[in-house]
């Protein structure tokens, strides 16, 4: 636990001033994690062209953030059939490869648009998904490690618990309901607790998903660059989720 503890107080010493400043510092940090992303991705898959795959990801994210929205949808159509043109071609391209990297380099893409989007209207929104996704991984990490008791998804996360699903849920939600309250006063009370009490349980999801794919691809953690947490997609698996969904709110309501 103390190795974790420090590893997250350093993480939280990197990352908080580009989260607060944005600009070219917000821009380098979505580029550090598209790239290590995408390295961790392809270097979980069993096909020898891993290094090719990760390159063609960071170079088609890049592409895909920076066009116009309304070239988006085109732009993942082609990769997708480009993708299997290659593995049609290339026998040591399987299907499962090109499913996992063409649904990462979605997710990826459309997260950094989702934070572009963000920092358009208000850079405290930002902190808002931040609050709600890594409280709730906090209060789930020492709820579940103080009372859990009931396994959640064990086939899927054997060391998840339902009390921790539930402590961290409470923690992701008052906090980030709390501070909405007092730093974005431009959201009603209304969706303020709404998007807390949902991104605390969307950021869950996100974090079982991406323990999902690494049951199917046989390991336990996508690196370990960050002692004590695993790698960079370790951390980032359930803000990418409620960078999706937050994005959904907003063109809702907006």
């Amino acid at each position: 636990m103390k190795q974790r503890i420090l590893t997250a107080a350093l993480i939280i010493a990197v990352v908080l001033p580009p989260l607060i400043v944005g600009g070219t510092l917000i821009d380098l940090l979505m580029l550090f994690c598209l790239v290590t992303g995408a390295y961790e991705i392809t270097h979980c898959l069993k096909t020898p062209r891993k290094n090719l795959l990760m390159i063609a990801m960071i170079g088609v994210m890049i592409a895909l953030a920076l066009i116009s929205p309304q070239f988006l949808g085109a732009g993942l159509a082609l990769t997708m059939v480009v993708l299997f043109a290659a593995a049609i071609a290339d026998p040591k391209l399987d299907l499962n490869d090109i499913t996992l990297v063409f649904a990462m380099l979605t997710i990826f893409t459309m997260a950094v648009r989702s934070i572009i989007s963000i920092y358009a209207q208000n850079s405290w929104l930002m902190m808002y998904v931040i609050l709600a996704t890594y409280l709730t991984d906090t209060g789930a990490y020492f709820s579940g490690y103080f009372f859990g008791k009931h396994k959640l998804i064990e086939r899927i996360s054997p060391k998840k618990t339902v009390e921790g699903a539930i402590g961290g849920w409470l923690c992701g939600m008052l906090g980030a309901f709390v501070f909405a309250l007092t730093m974005l006063p431009e959201l009603s009370m209304g969706l303020a607790l709404f998007g807390a009490a949902t991104m605390a349980i969307v950021g869950q999801l996100g974090d079982l998903a991406f323990s999902l794919i690494k049951r199917n691809v046989g390991i336990k953690d996508f690196g370990s660059f960050l002692p004590g947490h695993g790698g960079i997609l370790d951390r980032i698996d359930s803000l990418l989720f409620n960078l999706l969904y937050f994005t959904l709110i907003l063109a809702m309501v907006v």
